[in-house]
């Protein structure tokens, strides 16, 4: 559910240096020059909820939509926000908006299925995915977790298997995504931790990923925040 392009923000202050002040101070200069700039909001919206101010991403991200109510990437960003603040009927309509924007917008496409996973619809989920390459990471991710919840557990194991052979050196984040969702929590911190080394970007958000919650009251997951940089709650 992380890998949304622009919640990979200023790599060197975010990522390389876990400096968040840093990056929202960019931020706040970007929109301070120009207020219309959509993009630095859609960005500050994404960046927000990482340190748990889910409030504020998701106003940022309405006046993104409100600026440019056809960028379907606003939209996308804004629902983000919403599923991190439990919204999660807002959240559908926000990405439903972005998709009928962009038919084909496969992280539109991504996003709902995830939404369906956490709703408890795992079936739809699978149906979602069918519409996207059958090697991308939303549709081999979201695979593994609808298999599990029917339980389907030679289906899901074959789907993980093959995120771990083609995004374990991009995207260690989402695996542990995987690994949390299926109760495996030993495996969920060892790639949490490898996604740390590794500075995945979608490693970002996971003081409010919903995925990763049956975590959160593991003292690694604290241990975590800290070396992010990120408050415990």
């Amino acid at each position: 559910m992380q890998g949304r392009d622009e919640s990979r923000f200023n790599r060197l202050r975010a990522q390389n240096k876990w400096d968040w002040s840093g990056a929202l101070s960019d931020l706040e200069r970007a929109q301070a020059l120009d207020p219309a700039n959509d993009t630095a909001l859609r960005v500050s919206s994404a960046v927000l909820p990482s340190l748990g101010r889910v409030t504020e991403a998701i106003a940022q991200g309405r006046k993104a939509t409100q600026i440019d109510p056809l960028a379907a990437n606003s939209w996308i960003v804004l629902g983000d926000a919403m599923v991190q603040g439990g919204q999660l009927g807002p959240a559908r309509v926000a990405y439903e908006r972005g998709l009928k924007i962009s038919p084909d917008h496969e992280l539109a496409r991504g996003a709902l299925a995830f939404l369906d996973l956490l709703e408890g619809h795992p079936e739809s989920a699978l149906a979602r995915v069918d519409h996207l390459p059958a090697d991308s990471i939303e549709h081999l991710q979201v695979t593994a977790i609808a298999q599990h919840d029917l339980a389907h557990a030679a289906e899901s194991r074959r789907a993980l298997d093959l995120l771990l052979a083609k995004y374990a050196s991009t995207s260690p984040s989402s695996i542990a995504e995987v690994y949390a969702w299926r109760g495996e929590k030993d495996l969920a911190f060892e790639w949490l931790e490898r996604a740390y080394v590794l500075r995945d970007g979608g490693l970002g958000g996971m003081k409010v990923d919903p995925f990763l919650r049956n975590l959160r009251s593991d003292p690694r997951f604290a241990s975590l925040l800290k070396k992010m940089n990120l408050p415990p709650d």
